[in-house]
């Protein structure tokens, strides 16, 4: 035993195999929470091994080693365990779980990724203003297929809220079937007008 041991390592303990049986008893050690610190690197320990400390109060302290930890040590360190234990008696937790709450228009999470994606959104206002963007949008697109396209617009606007909007939508539909990627971020604010959606 070094010269020093006497000043850290203030604890006995003992040390068993799983099967119950001593390997050895009176160690001198400096027990942590999760650390049990042993010079005499002697005694062979191995994961599952129980090491007990009796506590002044009379109470039995019961670890199992979970690493033996052996450390070679370096002049002027000498060899020692740094063995990993945990209380026998310990509450086992469950694992913890992170919940991700991901609200508002366009939101979304990322872990461990980088996000190259493009959101269009189309906040839903009024009709109107929903007629108006369709009509913005038709501007943009060739002139062969502009003028069926406001016309078509032009229509379900006269019988929004009305059981024939369903006919001017589905022809809405056909009509705009090769143009459909610019006016997708409109067709679910659309499709709300449907008397079904209602």
């Amino acid at each position: 035993m070094d010269a020093l041991d006497h000043l850290f390592k203030t604890d006995k303990i003992d040390i068993f195999k799983q099967d119950g049986s001593l390997v050895k008893a009176n160690v001198p050690a400096q027990v942590d929470r999760k650390t049990i610190v042993i010079s005499d690197v002697s005694i062979p320990i191995e994961c599952g091994y129980s090491i007990k400390r009796l506590l002044p109060a009379g109470i039995v302290e019961e670890y199992v080693v979970e690493d033996p930890g052996f450390d070679q040590g370096m002049h002027p360190m000498k060899p020692q365990y740094c063995v990993i234990v945990r209380r026998k008696d310990a509450i086992s937790r469950p694992p913890t779980s992170i919940s991700y709450h991901v609200t508002g228009v366009g939101a979304r999470l990322n872990i461990g990724t980088y996000d190259s994606s493009h959101n269009v959104i189309f906040q839903q206002g009024s009709p109107t203003e929903l007629f108006e963007q369709l009509r913005k949008v038709a501007a943009a697109l060739p002139e062969s297929d502009r003028e069926a396209i406001f016309q078509s617009i032009g229509d379900m606007e006269d019988v929004q809220g009305k059981p024939t909007f369903l006919d001017r939508y589905t022809d809405f539909m056909a009509l705009i079937a090769s143009h459909v990627t610019v006016f997708a971020p409109m067709i679910p604010a659309l499709t709300a007008l449907l008397p079904h959606a209602k």
